[in-house]
Protein backbone atom coordinates (compact mmCIF):
# COMPACT_ATOMS: atom_id res chain seq x y z
CA UNK A 1 0.00 0.00 0.00
CA UNK A 2 0.91 3.51 -0.53
CA UNK A 3 1.29 4.52 3.33
CA UNK A 4 4.04 1.62 3.51
CA UNK A 5 5.76 3.10 0.57
CA UNK A 6 5.79 6.32 2.21
CA UNK A 7 6.84 4.73 5.85
CA UNK A 8 9.67 2.89 3.98
CA UNK A 9 11.14 6.11 2.56
CA UNK A 10 11.08 7.74 5.69
CA UNK A 11 13.06 5.20 7.53
CA UNK A 12 15.16 5.06 4.90
CA UNK A 13 16.03 8.43 4.31
CA UNK A 14 15.75 9.13 7.83
CA UNK A 15 18.57 6.34 8.53
CA UNK A 16 20.54 7.98 5.65
CA UNK A 17 20.60 4.97 3.82
CA UNK A 18 23.85 4.33 5.18
CA UNK A 19 23.14 0.90 6.61
CA UNK A 20 23.09 -0.54 3.39
CA UNK A 21 25.76 -2.40 1.54
CA UNK A 22 26.45 -0.05 -1.09
CA UNK A 23 30.49 0.84 -1.18
CA UNK A 24 29.10 4.49 -1.20
CA UNK A 25 27.37 4.27 2.35
CA UNK A 26 29.50 5.05 5.43
CA UNK A 27 28.74 5.44 9.51
CA UNK A 28 31.99 6.96 10.60
CA UNK A 29 33.46 9.89 9.23
CA UNK A 30 37.04 7.81 9.95
CA UNK A 31 35.87 5.26 7.14
CA UNK A 32 34.59 7.44 4.47
CA UNK A 33 37.42 9.42 4.77
CA UNK A 34 39.67 6.80 3.24
CA UNK A 35 37.86 7.30 0.10
CA UNK A 36 36.33 10.92 -0.16
CA UNK A 37 35.07 10.95 -3.74
CA UNK A 38 33.38 7.53 -2.93
CA UNK A 39 30.87 8.88 -0.03
CA UNK A 40 27.16 9.45 -1.23
CA UNK A 41 25.69 8.66 1.87
CA UNK A 42 27.16 9.25 5.29
CA UNK A 43 25.02 8.71 9.02
CA UNK A 44 26.35 9.84 11.67
CA UNK A 45 23.63 9.41 13.92
CA UNK A 46 23.43 9.61 17.78
CA UNK A 47 27.65 9.83 18.32
CA UNK A 48 27.61 13.03 20.89
CA UNK A 49 28.53 15.48 18.10
CA UNK A 50 28.96 19.02 19.64
CA UNK A 51 29.88 20.33 15.94
CA UNK A 52 29.04 19.79 12.61
CA UNK A 53 31.92 17.64 11.56
CA UNK A 54 34.30 20.32 8.74
CA UNK A 55 35.48 17.21 7.26
CA UNK A 56 31.44 16.24 5.72
CA UNK A 57 32.77 19.02 2.96
CA UNK A 58 35.45 17.11 2.02
CA UNK A 59 32.65 14.84 0.75
CA UNK A 60 32.22 16.19 -2.77
CA UNK A 61 29.81 13.94 -4.01
CA UNK A 62 27.74 13.67 -0.97
CA UNK A 63 23.96 13.36 -1.72
CA UNK A 64 22.10 11.88 1.47
CA UNK A 65 23.61 13.26 5.34
CA UNK A 66 22.21 12.18 8.61
CA UNK A 67 23.24 13.97 11.97
CA UNK A 68 19.98 12.88 14.20
CA UNK A 69 20.30 12.46 17.82
CA UNK A 70 23.80 14.39 17.97
CA UNK A 71 24.70 18.06 20.46
CA UNK A 72 25.18 20.33 17.32
CA UNK A 73 24.28 23.84 17.77
CA UNK A 74 24.99 25.65 13.92
CA UNK A 75 24.68 24.37 10.78
CA UNK A 76 27.42 25.80 8.74
CA UNK A 77 27.25 29.22 6.76
CA UNK A 78 28.34 27.52 3.56
CA UNK A 79 26.90 24.33 3.56
CA UNK A 80 25.61 25.46 0.20
CA UNK A 81 29.22 23.89 -0.68
CA UNK A 82 27.09 20.58 -0.76
CA UNK A 83 25.72 20.89 -4.34
CA UNK A 84 24.43 17.37 -4.34
CA UNK A 85 22.83 17.02 -1.22
CA UNK A 86 18.99 15.41 -1.52
CA UNK A 87 18.67 14.25 1.55
CA UNK A 88 19.45 16.30 5.04
CA UNK A 89 18.07 14.82 8.41
CA UNK A 90 19.33 16.98 11.45
CA UNK A 91 16.97 16.21 13.96
CA UNK A 92 17.30 15.73 17.74
CA UNK A 93 19.62 18.28 17.79
CA UNK A 94 20.21 22.12 19.70
CA UNK A 95 20.22 23.81 16.58
CA UNK A 96 18.46 27.38 16.49
CA UNK A 97 18.59 28.97 13.15
CA UNK A 98 18.73 27.61 9.71
CA UNK A 99 21.52 29.79 7.70
CA UNK A 100 20.52 31.47 4.48
CA UNK A 101 22.96 29.15 2.81
CA UNK A 102 20.66 26.05 3.12
CA UNK A 103 18.10 27.68 1.33
CA UNK A 104 20.48 27.27 -1.87
CA UNK A 105 20.78 23.50 -1.85
CA UNK A 106 19.04 23.31 -4.94
CA UNK A 107 18.79 19.92 -5.20
CA UNK A 108 17.55 18.98 -1.55
CA UNK A 109 14.14 16.67 -1.67
CA UNK A 110 14.08 16.25 1.43
CA UNK A 111 14.88 18.08 5.29
CA UNK A 112 14.54 16.91 8.33
CA UNK A 113 14.64 19.14 11.31
CA UNK A 114 12.28 17.51 14.04
CA UNK A 115 13.15 18.23 17.55
CA UNK A 116 15.38 21.60 17.39
CA UNK A 117 14.91 24.94 18.74
CA UNK A 118 14.15 26.28 15.22
CA UNK A 119 11.75 29.85 15.14
CA UNK A 120 11.69 30.31 11.82
CA UNK A 121 11.62 28.31 8.13
CA UNK A 122 12.32 31.76 5.91
CA UNK A 123 10.73 32.93 2.97
CA UNK A 124 13.68 31.41 0.93
CA UNK A 125 12.67 28.16 1.36
CA UNK A 126 10.87 28.92 -1.65
CA UNK A 127 13.78 28.06 -3.21
CA UNK A 128 13.81 24.52 -2.74
CA UNK A 129 12.24 24.18 -5.81
CA UNK A 130 12.69 20.24 -5.88
CA UNK A 131 11.86 19.58 -2.12
CA UNK A 132 9.41 17.01 -1.48
CA UNK A 133 9.54 16.34 2.05
CA UNK A 134 9.53 19.24 4.51
CA UNK A 135 9.03 17.78 8.53
CA UNK A 136 9.57 20.35 11.99
CA UNK A 137 7.50 18.39 14.61
CA UNK A 138 9.09 19.31 17.90
CA UNK A 139 10.43 23.08 17.23
CA UNK A 140 7.44 25.24 19.26
CA UNK A 141 6.53 28.27 17.90
CA UNK A 142 8.33 27.66 14.65
CA UNK A 143 7.21 30.63 12.21
CA UNK A 144 6.84 28.78 8.75
CA UNK A 145 7.07 30.89 5.60
CA UNK A 146 3.80 31.23 2.93
CA UNK A 147 6.80 30.78 0.92
CA UNK A 148 6.27 26.63 1.75
CA UNK A 149 2.90 27.03 -0.34
CA UNK A 150 4.70 27.73 -3.43
CA UNK A 151 7.14 24.61 -3.49
CA UNK A 152 5.23 22.62 -6.40
CA UNK A 153 6.60 18.34 -5.25
CA UNK A 154 5.97 18.98 -2.24
CA UNK A 155 4.37 15.42 -1.19
CA UNK A 156 4.86 15.32 2.82
CA UNK A 157 4.53 18.03 5.08
CA UNK A 158 4.60 17.59 8.67
CA UNK A 159 3.70 20.08 11.95
CA UNK A 160 3.80 17.78 14.37
CA UNK A 161 3.83 19.43 17.94
CA UNK A 162 4.62 22.71 17.05
CA UNK A 163 2.16 24.57 19.55
CA UNK A 164 0.27 25.20 16.22
CA UNK A 165 -3.30 26.93 16.74
CA UNK A 166 -4.68 27.16 12.82
CA UNK A 167 -3.68 25.17 9.62
CA UNK A 168 -2.28 28.21 8.01
CA UNK A 169 -4.27 29.30 4.32
CA UNK A 170 -0.91 28.49 2.56
CA UNK A 171 -1.23 25.05 2.38
CA UNK A 172 -4.20 25.19 -0.08
CA UNK A 173 -1.59 25.68 -2.30
CA UNK A 174 -0.04 22.45 -2.14
CA UNK A 175 -2.96 20.41 -3.04
CA UNK A 176 -1.68 19.61 -6.58
CA UNK A 177 1.29 17.55 -5.26
CA UNK A 178 0.75 17.19 -1.16
CA UNK A 179 0.56 13.30 0.05
CA UNK A 180 1.17 13.36 3.62
CA UNK A 181 -0.38 15.74 5.88
CA UNK A 182 0.22 15.54 9.40
CA UNK A 183 -1.10 18.21 12.60
CA UNK A 184 -0.45 15.55 15.50
CA UNK A 185 -0.32 17.41 18.74
CA UNK A 186 -1.84 20.96 18.37
CA UNK A 187 -4.60 23.29 19.28
CA UNK A 188 -6.56 23.27 16.32
CA UNK A 189 -9.98 23.64 16.84
CA UNK A 190 -11.22 23.19 12.87
CA UNK A 191 -10.20 21.72 9.78
CA UNK A 192 -10.51 24.21 7.21
CA UNK A 193 -12.53 23.44 4.26
CA UNK A 194 -10.27 23.19 1.43
CA UNK A 195 -8.34 20.48 3.08
CA UNK A 196 -11.03 18.53 1.88
CA UNK A 197 -10.23 19.48 -1.80
CA UNK A 198 -6.61 18.30 -1.31
CA UNK A 199 -7.09 15.11 -3.68
CA UNK A 200 -3.93 13.49 -3.44
CA UNK A 201 -4.08 13.56 -0.02
CA UNK A 202 -3.54 9.04 1.31
CA UNK A 203 -2.34 10.45 5.08
CA UNK A 204 -3.98 13.00 6.90
CA UNK A 205 -3.84 13.42 10.91
CA UNK A 206 -5.22 15.63 13.56
CA UNK A 207 -4.39 13.12 16.56
CA UNK A 208 -4.74 15.39 19.90
CA UNK A 209 -5.94 19.30 18.80
CA UNK A 210 -9.35 20.47 20.01
CA UNK A 211 -10.92 19.48 16.89
CA UNK A 212 -15.20 19.17 17.60
CA UNK A 213 -16.31 17.86 13.84
CA UNK A 214 -15.34 16.22 10.87
CA UNK A 215 -17.37 17.76 7.93
CA UNK A 216 -18.66 15.74 5.74
CA UNK A 217 -16.64 16.27 2.78
CA UNK A 218 -13.91 14.11 4.25
CA UNK A 219 -15.46 11.85 2.07
CA UNK A 220 -14.08 13.82 -1.02
CA UNK A 221 -10.75 12.59 -0.74
CA UNK A 222 -10.54 9.20 -3.03
CA UNK A 223 -7.20 8.00 -2.21
CA UNK A 224 -7.33 8.12 1.70
CA UNK A 225 -5.59 5.63 3.26
CA UNK A 226 -5.13 7.27 7.20
CA UNK A 227 -7.38 9.05 9.15
CA UNK A 228 -6.66 9.80 12.65
CA UNK A 229 -8.62 12.09 14.68
CA UNK A 230 -8.01 10.24 17.86
CA UNK A 231 -7.11 12.44 21.10
CA UNK A 232 -9.73 15.23 19.62
CA UNK A 233 -13.57 15.98 21.69
CA UNK A 234 -15.42 14.59 18.70
CA UNK A 235 -18.80 13.06 19.12
CA UNK A 236 -18.95 11.22 15.91
CA UNK A 237 -17.16 11.02 12.43
CA UNK A 238 -19.55 11.33 9.14
CA UNK A 239 -20.95 8.62 7.21
CA UNK A 240 -19.26 9.85 3.75
CA UNK A 241 -16.18 8.23 5.11
CA UNK A 242 -17.52 4.98 4.10
CA UNK A 243 -17.12 6.39 0.53
CA UNK A 244 -13.32 6.18 0.98
CA UNK A 245 -12.47 2.77 -0.59
CA UNK A 246 -9.01 2.90 0.20
CA UNK A 247 -9.16 3.93 3.57
CA UNK A 248 -7.09 1.80 5.61
CA UNK A 249 -6.62 3.44 9.03
CA UNK A 250 -9.53 4.74 11.10
CA UNK A 251 -8.45 6.39 14.42
CA UNK A 252 -10.94 7.66 16.89
CA UNK A 253 -9.57 6.68 20.56
CA UNK A 254 -9.80 9.09 23.60
CA UNK A 255 -12.97 11.17 21.44
CA UNK A 256 -16.70 11.94 23.29
CA UNK A 257 -17.75 9.09 20.86
CA UNK A 258 -20.35 7.29 23.09
CA UNK A 259 -20.68 3.38 22.82
CA UNK A 260 -23.88 3.38 20.56
CA UNK A 261 -22.08 6.11 18.29
CA UNK A 262 -19.25 3.71 17.94
CA UNK A 263 -21.57 0.69 17.14
CA UNK A 264 -23.24 2.57 14.26
CA UNK A 265 -20.12 3.55 12.94
CA UNK A 266 -18.88 0.11 12.90
CA UNK A 267 -22.01 -1.25 11.37
CA UNK A 268 -21.12 1.21 8.42
CA UNK A 269 -17.84 -0.68 8.04
CA UNK A 270 -18.64 -3.74 8.03
CA UNK A 271 -17.85 -5.43 5.42
CA UNK A 272 -15.57 -2.81 4.15
CA UNK A 273 -12.45 -3.99 2.54
CA UNK A 274 -9.10 -4.22 4.97
CA UNK A 275 -10.52 -1.19 6.94
CA UNK A 276 -8.83 -1.34 10.47
CA UNK A 277 -11.25 0.99 12.85
CA UNK A 278 -9.98 1.66 16.16
CA UNK A 279 -11.37 2.91 19.07
CA UNK A 280 -8.71 2.47 21.57
CA UNK A 281 -5.17 2.86 20.86
CA UNK A 282 -4.09 -0.54 22.06
CA UNK A 283 -1.93 -2.51 19.58
CA UNK A 284 -0.83 0.82 17.91
CA UNK A 285 2.42 1.27 17.75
Amino acid sequence: MRILSIVFLVLLVGRGVAQTSSDSSFISLQSALANPKKVKNLSLVNLKLKAFPAEIFLFENLETLNLGFNKIKKIPQDIDRLTHLRFLDIDNNSIKELPKALYRLKNLVRLKIDNNYIKEIGDSIENLTRLESLTFPGNWHIKVSAGVGNLKHLKELRFRDTKTTVVPAWVENLAPSLEVLCFTKNSIKEIPPFIFKMYKLNYLSFYKNQITSVPPEVGNLPLLEYFNVAGNPVTGVPQTLTQLKLLHWLCLWDTKIDKPTREKISKWFKGHPNLILKFTNEGVV
